[in-house]
């Protein structure tokens, strides 16, 4: 993987509002983070965020939230014949894929606009994609559009740890041993060591205080992320900076508190009213706090 932060897309500007300038939403050029990453087939995924530089809102209108992800398939086995652009909104949720774009590979000079059929029907986030494989990518967009999926591939390793260059616990999983228990990007590895130690989690595709985790990603306890980005802003390197715009901005990973809630157990057949009452345990789930990165993008 690698990133490249601080790359603008100059001169990008959007008004959305009523006649009379009423009121508007400009945005004054946008900013954007690129990520690469290499797939288990060995083509490549180029990864951009997308946010606005500047907001201009008048008479008291809320703003509007246009970020996003453009994420570009570089197909490098079959020369471009796989090649797939996807979109992902504010919430990370995929909205539009575009096959055999002309500009593949290069930054979007805006967000794409919404399908907003395509939205009602989306039910695909990016944290739900295990970026291993390009089939995996051409049976999200498929699903997008109401295609039949195809089978997955038989080479795909779902269970393949994803793991920051460089380091040992910041990642899908863990490449620690007994001779090496951190990479060479110690601070952020030692961030990420105290992050997978949280007390509480609930990891991918398990149960755990009533709720199932359905995503490819562990969550963890809201004072354990915040505990995981103070760690990151404070160790201040480039490699800490990647993982807080991975995990906190692209991502967006959610964490969850623990509460205690009363239910009832049981009703009477003849009033229907309750007659005995527990004390449950269960989770609410919050959005991640957003990563502030100590480069200038």
């Amino acid at each position: 993987l690698t990133c490249v932060v601080g790359t603008p897309t100059d001169s990008n500007i959007v008004k959305v509002g009523g006649p009379r300038g009423k009121w508007r939403h400009e945005v004054k050029s946008t900013r954007h983070t690129q990520f690469n990453f290499e797939l288990a087939d060995g083509n490549i995924l180029s990864t951009w965020m997308h946010q606005p530089r500047r907001l201009t809102i008048t008479n008291q209108q809320p703003p509007v939230n246009d970020s996003c992800v453009q994420m570009d398939l570089i197909d490098r086995q079959s020369r471009g014949q796989q090649n797939v652009r996807l979109w992902f909104d504010h919430d990370r949720n995929l909205y539009k894929c575009q096959f055999q774009s002309i500009d593949n590979g290069q930054p979007a000079t805006a967000c794409d606009s919404l399908d907003q059929k395509s939205v009602r029907r989306s039910i695909t986030n990016l944290r739900d994609f295990q970026l291993q494989t390009t089939q995996e990518l051409h049976d999200k967009c498929r699903e997008l559009t109401g295609e039949k999926r195809t089978g997955r591939s038989r080479r795909q390793k779902r269970s393949n740890p994803f793991i920051m260059p460089g380091t040992r616990w910041c990642g899908r999983g863990n490449a620690a041993t007994r001779e090496q228990m951190f990479g060479d990007e110690i601070e952020v590895d030692m961030c990420c060591f105290e992050h997978d130690s949280c007390s509480e989690n609930i990891p991918s595709l398990a149960r755990k205080y009533g709720h199932y985790n359905t995503s490819p990603v562990t969550l963890s306890l809201c004072e354990c992320d915040d505990r995981f980005l103070e760690c990151l802003e404070n160790a201040g390197t480039y490699a800490a900076n990647r993982v807080g715009n991975i995990y906190f901005n692209l991502f967006k990973i959610p964490c969850f508190r623990r509460v205690n809630r009363t239910v009832c157990a049981e009703k009477s057949d003849r009033t229907g009213e309750c007659i005995r009452r527990v004390t449950r345990s269960t989770i609410e789930l919050y959005q991640s706090q957003t990563y502030t990165s100590v480069y200038e993008l």
